[in-house]
């Protein structure tokens, strides 16, 4: 993470425990101010949902002397289905700007407890993917923050209109509000902390060893004998391929999120069948490095069927889980993986009785976090299980995830039957 996301974390974090932001129109203003610290947005402009009517009033453009071009792009952006498609992902959504040259306009929706409060317009420097997905992790979690600010304004509003007649809902709706603006506060604060510390130590400790390792042999090759040279070798190429996992990571699950704004990529994505479940899991329990040392503790009882999803992803996914499950258990402990089918779904599977989760640690679960990371020193990003999470939910799937801490975890993917088989 570079400095100016650190700043900009800082940002959002000044912006979020401001209990002075409680005026509608202040908090709009000093939100959109936050955005346009990033050097990409030009002008940021806000069309709240009005209840009444359920169209989007143009509310504030900073700088001011946007406002009227962006009323004028507006009904364009509802014409192409830009506004729409935005409303419909519950992401951002984009388009090249007809009357600005060399900008675009990038469309944010902001959604609150209830559904939808409105959206955010950026008039954008450059295309809005060339930004890095760090950046734009940040982005999405200043709007979750922004959207609660301005639920609570409008509460507030209401409080001194309504009187005592509504203080109750407003209790009722603040009450969930604070929730959600703290669930908010703890997930960006993981994700510094988990940047912070897993990205570097990911890559420098293997960085470091390689550097040294070469290092030594160029300066005392002659002295080596050939039975050290291979083994300070093989250790660099450890060290190197751990490397090459890493950034192979970070990678796809970047294409992942890119795939996910893309309905037409999507559509073909769900379109692709893996014919058999029971090939597809063999294969990626034969590819884990840890399968030979572990056969004896695997068990497998797979009803075979297809699933909706490509043999290639569901393979991927189906390794990851099975790479934590081997991560976090000891050898001797059992792994299980099975399946049942119900309701035109597969569910499958996959328990190991190692180190289990607390509730809260299932909650957390997501990219960039290991639990526990300076008590057992695991290697990896935390972005395997991300990984997998994204590739199920990309196949209209879901993951579940049951444990108990100490005694077990059982991580439960869910896919649709391909709707012949399911039929049958």
């Amino acid at each position: 993470m570079d400095d100016f996301n650190y700043k900009f974390l800082a940002l959002i974090d000044d912006y979020s425990r401001n209990k002075n932001v409680r005026e509608l129109d202040k908090t709009i203003k000093k939100g959109l101010e936050l955005f346009l610290k990033i050097d990409n947005i030009h002008s940021a402009s806000l069309f709240l949902l009005n209840q009444d009517t359920f169209e989007f009033d143009h509310q504030l453009s900073i700088p001011f002397s946007e406002a009227q071009l962006v009323k004028e792009v507006f009904p364009e952006l509802v014409n192409t289905g830009i506004i729409g498609k935005a409303l419909q992902t519950g992401n951002m959504s984009y388009t090249k700007s007809d009357k600005s040259e060399g900008y675009f306009h990038s469309v944010f929706p902001l959604i609150g407890t209830n559904g939808p409060v409105g959206l955010l317009v950026f008039n954008c420097l450059r295309c809005p993917e060339d930004v890095e997905q760090s950046l734009l992790t940040l982005i999405s979690i200043a709007l979750g923050i922004f959207a609660a600010r301005i639920e609570t304004a409008v509460l507030h509003s209401e409080k001194d209109e309504a009187g005592k007649f509504m203080e109750q809902r407003i209790a009722e709706r603040t009450i969930k509000l604070v929730e959600k603006q703290k669930n908010l506060t703890e997930k960006y604060s993981d994700l510094t902390a988990n940047l912070s510390m897993s990205l570097p130590h990911e890559i420098r400790t293997p960085l470091m060893l390689v550097l040294g390792n070469v290092d030594y042999l160029i300066k005392n090759l002659e002295r080596t004998s050939d039975e050290d040279i291979v083994d300070i070798l093989s250790d660099v190429h450890e060290n190197a391929r751990r490397l090459q996992r890493l950034f192979e990571h970070y990678l796809l699950f970047a294409s992942l999120e890119i795939l996910a704004s893309n309905p037409a990529e999507l559509h073909v994505l769900r379109e692709k069948v893996s014919e058999s479940l029971e090939s597809s899991v063999y294969e990626a329990v034969a590819a884990h490095p840890k399968f030979e040392s572990r056969a004896d503790d695997i068990a497998i009882d797979i009803i075979d069927t297809p699933v909706s999803i490509g043999g290639e992803y569901f393979t991927k996914a189906v390794y990851e889980i099975l790479d934590n499950s081997f991560k976090y258990s000891e050898k001797g402990t059992k792994l299980l993986i099975s399946n049942k089918i119900e309701d035109g779904f597969c569910h499958l599977a996959i328990t190991d009785y190692g180190r289990g989760m607390t509730e809260k640690q299932i909650e957390k679960v997501g990219a960039y976090i290991q639990f526990e990371r300076k008590v057992y020193e695991q290697q990896g990003s935390g972005l395997g299980f991300a990984i997998a999470s994204k590739i199920t939910s990309l196949h209209n799937g879901k993951i579940n995830i049951k444990s108990a801490l100490n005694k077990y975890t059982t991580i439960i993917v869910t896919l649709p039957i391909p709707l012949e088989k399911a039929s049958q």
